[in-house]
């Protein structure tokens, strides 16, 4: 769920830092070439054989998806491994929602990624909740309600 809630907002983020922060090139490539060979490893037969097949294959035509759109962008073949999977179909379809324009907006991010989800057929296995309702669910210090989601657990074993 956090791929499909966080990769879509996140290839903005790298067009961002292509287009305004230069001279944050060499991390962005490091951190990429990282992300990459973590993305690579779980095209293995072992990973696919243990995964759950709709979770595999959400999360490789994801995969697809942004390192296609990065490699567009930034002129590096960071593709090279997706293109001889099956993952092509789903990942370009992905792919087709992602805007050329670089929208700033939270509202923007869960739309993308709910679209994303719906291709995927995953969209039910999460639910957006206000920033109040998470620390709520979570008890967290700061947030209006003090105790620790332990203390929280505690309490209902009670």
């Amino acid at each position: 769920v956090s791929q499909v809630t966080n990769q879509p907002a996140d290839i903005m983020i790298e067009r961002w830092i292509v287009r305004e922060h230069e001279e944050l090139r060499p991390q962005q490539q490091k951190a990429l070439q990282k992300m990459h060979r973590d993305a690579v490893r779980g095209l293995v037969e072992d990973i696919k054989a243990m995964t759950p097949s709709k979770v595999y294959r959400a999360s490789m035509a994801m995969n697809y998806a942004f390192f296609a759109e990065l490699s567009d962008y930034l002129l590096q073949d960071y593709l090279g491994p997706f293109r001889r999977t099956t993952h092509a179909e789903d990942g370009e379809r992905l792919r087709a929602l992602t805007p050329d324009a670089n929208p700033n907006s939270l509202t923007w991010d869960i739309r993308m990624a709910d679209a994303w989800a719906e291709i995927l057929g995953i969209r039910a296995w999460y639910t957006w909740l206000e920033f109040k309702e998470v620390c709520k669910e979570y008890s967290l210090r700061g947030c209006g309600e003090v105790g620790s989601a332990s203390q929280r657990l505690e309490g209902e074993r009670a």
